[in-house]
């Protein structure tokens, strides 16, 4: 029911697009910091996969790019790694963590002297630690933890001797573009790890406490990235948010990223961009992700074979 308010609030030229068969495709951009009028270079979509969620982290003096993968055929997040050269260049992404359930946002740190991940499985209605093997390539499941909600993109922080804070949110189950913050704690007793809820924020339920990157330094000032959707929408522009501390997010906007202010190497139209929803910054380069408009006659096939096929068994 709520999927159906939300159609019936669209834009019409964007309903149109939706009953006419466009395809939303996320597209992965990089470009210099400070180079505000060119445009993102796009790492290329293919039959197989698109990329979204790109979170970055620096080994041995080499930068690389953390992914979801998205298997177009069979509709399901995985989690990727590219290398990013001085020059700006992403390598191809290789898919190193698979599941049976969708996943993204794929936030990587150091621990113990150890280099671990915590992706985003809301899908699973799970927290999943892993720990790097063989960087970059080769991670193992340290340890799972079932929870009760769905809780998404969260930000880790290491908040003491073996213990983690993530901050994340809570989405709403009536209406799920709705979030709240909501912070889990993590701790490590020996080979043992807990996880316990800690608090939800105060704010109450809305739609921009949801977060879009790493915590970004520009001009000595700690900012969170954070994504705002609309009524009708998830994840349409990015803001940035003075971080106070750890539990804490300033709720005043200091500048924002829109498809009203972004271009893209790849000719995609203005007409055709959607949103933008996750921003990382690495060395001297800044990367963002698109979700856009693409027809496709691949999805009018899916739409037009699901529906003969359904027809049969009424």
């Amino acid at each position: 029911m709520h999927k159906l308010k939300r159609y019936l609030k669209l834009d019409p030229v964007v309903l149109l697009k939706k009953i006419l068969g466009y395809e939303e495709i996320y597209t992965i951009g990089i470009r210099k910091v400070g180079d505000d009028n060119s445009a993102y270079r796009c790492i290329p979509y293919n039959k197989a996969y698109w990329y979204a969620d790109p979170l970055t982290f620096e080994y041995k003096g080499r930068c690389y790019l953390f992914t979801e993968a998205y298997d177009r055929k069979k509709s399901i997040g995985h989690i990727a790694v590219s290398a990013i050269d001085r020059k700006g260049h992403i390598s191809k992404p290789q898919v190193i963590i698979k599941e049976e359930y969708h996943m993204s946002y794929p936030y990587v740190f150091w621990w113990n002297g150890g280099i671990y991940m915590i992706p985003e499985t809301s899908a699973n209605m799970s927290i999943n630690l892993y720990k790097c093997v063989d960087f970059p390539y080769k991670w193992a499941l340290e340890s799972q933890f079932g929870i009760d909600e769905v809780f998404v993109d969260a930000n880790i922080f290491v908040t003491g001797d073996n213990e983690l804070c993530l901050l994340g949110s809570s989405v709403n189950k009536e209406n799920p573009l709705k979030v709240r913050y909501s912070w889990y704690n993590i701790k490590k007793n020996g080979m043992k790890y807990s996880c316990r809820h800690k608090c939800y924020g105060t704010s109450g339920w809305n739609y921009y406490d949801r977060n879009a990157g790493k915590p970004v330094n520009i001009n000595g000032t700690e900012y969170m990235p954070t994504q705002e959707s609309t009524e009708t929408d998830y994840g349409v522009t990015i803001n940035f948010r003075e971080l106070w501390d750890v539990y804490k997010v300033g709720s005043v906007v200091d500048s924002v990223i829109s498809v009203d202010n972004t271009r893209f190497s790849d000719g995609i139209s203005r007409e055709n961009m959607i949103g933008v929803h996750t921003y990382s910054r690495i060395g001297d380069f800044e990367i963002i992700d698109l979700r856009y408009y693409k027809f496709s006659f691949t999805t009018n096939l899916r739409r037009i074979g699901h529906i003969l096929c359904k027809s049969q068994f009424d």
